[in-house]
């Protein structure tokens, strides 16, 4: 399966012109820019999401609810399956 994000030692060669959007999943545009690849799963390392930026990331997944189903959650990380794509 493709890969759209670096892992280990591996970086796919479109993930700079991608991480600009990608950066403030979700929002509608990142989930169209995965739409174009078929994903179906997101991992989201939540440690880095500190104060702010985690209420606004909690605020984001609610709001996407609808088209994110999340499959597992500890106090580190959160799987999500895109169940749907969003329109803009």
């Amino acid at each position: 399966k493709p890969l759209v994000d670096a892992y280990s030692d591996y970086i796919p060669p479109d993930l700079d012109d991608r991480a600009e959007v990608l950066g403030d999943f979700p929002t509608a545009a990142a989930l169209k820019d995965l739409e174009r690849d078929r994903v179906r799963y997101v991992v989201v390392h939540l440690d880095p999401f500190q104060g702010q930026m985690r209420a606004d990331l909690d605020e984001r997944l609610a709001a996407f609810a609808p088209v994110l189903r999340e499959l597992y959650r500890d106090p580190h990380t959160v799987l999500l399956e895109i169940v749907a794509y969003a329109k803009d």
